[in-house]
């Protein structure tokens, strides 16, 4: 009995589309190795393979299976009338969320996750303040998705925060998140309570001393609202992958060419009340 015909969707890499086969120069892991933020997924059949490239992120949050491609075959790639490259207006990303590019593989996420998006995040900066930079890693399923952005000058924590908004703002809300990092800064300031009760009080953290960075967090929380999100957090610098990967992101985003600038920050704004 002859092996059952495999496709594998591709919705964001060097030539999107749908292919039969993963291994080869014509392949479908040919069009995602070295692509940053690449989108793709196994399928048992063709219709199915082009149903998931109209929704590619929000099919994998909803429905988790799928199976890391392995198996060869034809390597023609299919396309269905219209070119397939992922509409950002269709998914779960929002326009104006595209991932960095350059040097990895995306994989299939390891966790089942039923429906729940998964978020890991780190920033930090060369000399506090100085040059700095976030990653992400938003995995659905075993689609996943890597941001990051450098700033000319900035602050370990401004950059722990601005993390976890990219995370979000790329997102179409509500959606259901578990986000995932290692400042005690961001996870304390939402799960103890700080962020919302500085909100409250006018952006102040006491009497006579306004809170820090109350730009982000006024935008975290909004955030917030807009999901549903937990706040995990996770041991830095310990040998959690994804963890490690945001690191490297943040790291190489603060050392990149044409940083950002931080404006808050340079102007003085991250201490007064909104």
């Amino acid at each position: 009995m002859g092996k059952a015909q495999t496709y594998y969707a591709v919705a964001r890499g060097i030539r999107p589309g749908i292919y039969t086969a993963w291994f080869g120069t014509e392949g479908a892991e040919a069009q995602v190795r070295g692509f940053t933020g690449a989108l793709y997924k196994k399928f048992a059949t063709l219709s199915e393979a082009e149903r998931w490239l109209v929704h590619p992120l929000s099919a994998a949050a909803a429905s988790a299976k799928g199976a890391a491609p392995h198996e060869g075959g034809s390597s023609k790639p299919h396309f269905s009338g219209r070119d397939q490259r992922c509409d950002e207006r269709e998914t779960s990303f929002l326009p104006g969320s595209a991932a960095l590019r350059g040097g990895t593989l995306a994989v299939p996420a390891s966790e089942p996750l039923s429906g729940t998006i998964v978020v890991y995040t780190d920033g930090g900066c060369r000399g506090n303040p100085g040059p700095g930079g976030y990653g992400v890693i938003v995995i659905a399923g075993d689609t996943r998705i890597e941001l990051a952005e450098g700033f000319r000058l900035t602050t370990n924590n401004r950059m722990e925060m601005m993390a976890c908004i990219a995370a979000l703002k790329a997102l179409k809300p509500p959606a259901d998140v578990i986000l995932r990092s290692d400042s005690r800064y961001v996870i304390n300031g939402i799960n103890k309570g700080w962020a919302r009760r500085w909100r409250a009080n006018n952006w102040m953290r006491t009497r006579n001393e306004a809170a820090e960075n109350s730009d982000l967090w006024a935008q975290l929380l909004d955030l917030c609202d807009s999901h549903r999100v937990r706040f995990d957090w996770v041991h830095g610098h310990a040998g959690q992958a994804e963890n490690e990967r945001c690191d490297a992101l943040a790291g190489a985003a603060a050392l990149g060419p044409d940083l950002k600038e931080d404006l808050a920050y340079l102007q003085g704004r991250t201490r007064m009340p909104q």
